[in-house]
């Protein structure tokens, strides 16, 4: 993943110093751009409101972005890039499961962000994220254990979702478990504030309640969601 797209400039006409500028120039303008679309919808921030927290040209930003779109995908990448890097980091699935809910949880502008996108019907949300966290966690899962179906798409039958042992990891659900798992985690992140209002949690009880979330959140890769009824 790249922080900005490579076409835009031939990399051989650049010397040292203008490879100095622009690695300056473009960490602003997406420390700016990520600020931004934290705040507002990205559809509503300007490109030119981005140059001017930044403090670069707008033109600049064009250069090395081309559109917002692909400015928000490169925002979205280097988040990507930080959560693959919490799930790489990890020795397997549990592990990973705690440290990944634990990251989202204390990068909250972050969550808000990938909302405010999602709901905006952004395709960069999607491809920012095609090999990220989610993917590695489903790759922790699979290989967590060695009976896994090597066929991902199989599975229709009544055992599918665990392996027998209630343990989804062996099958190959691996992906339902993280699409619920992230599911949880994720409407944690964004609905903690509203639902710690709408039943009267203090803050220690919103701490009991996260510690309950994370707990749940990593059942369900260890366990599985729940067969359909």
């Amino acid at each position: 993943m790249n922080d900005t797209r490579d076409s835009r400039d031939a990399p051989g006409a650049q010397g040292p110093q203008e490879k100095q500028g622009r690695a300056e120039a473009t960490r602003r303008i997406l420390k700016a751009a990520r600020e931004l679309f934290v705040q507002q919808d990205p559809e509503s921030v300007p490109i030119r409101r981005i140059a001017e927290a930044a403090n670069v040209n707008h033109a600049l930003v064009h250069r090395y972005y081309g559109t917002k779109d692909e400015l928000l995908a490169a925002v979205l990448e280097r988040e990507a890039e930080f959560f693959a890097a919490v799930v790489d980091n990890c020795a397997d699935a549990d592990t990973a499961a705690i440290a990944l809910f634990d990251a989202l949880h204390d990068r909250g502008d972050f969550v808000t962000m990938l909302t405010r996108a999602t709901l905006s019907g952004h395709s960069a949300t999607r491809r920012s994220f095609e090999s990220g966290a989610l993917h590695r966690l489903v790759a922790k899962l699979g290989d967590a254990e060695p009976g896994r179906p090597a066929d991902a798409e199989g599975g229709s039958d009544d055992t599918a979702g665990t392996d027998g042992t209630g343990d989804a990891r062996g099958t190959a659900d691996a992906r339902h478990a993280v699409a619920a798992y992230a599911a949880l985690i994720l409407g944690w992140s964004v609905f903690q504030d509203f639902l710690a209002a709408a039943v009267f949690l203090n803050d220690d009880e919103v701490a009991e309640a996260t510690d309950f979330v994370r707990a749940a959140a990593s059942s369900l890769l260890r366990d599985g969601p729940p067969p359909a009824p």
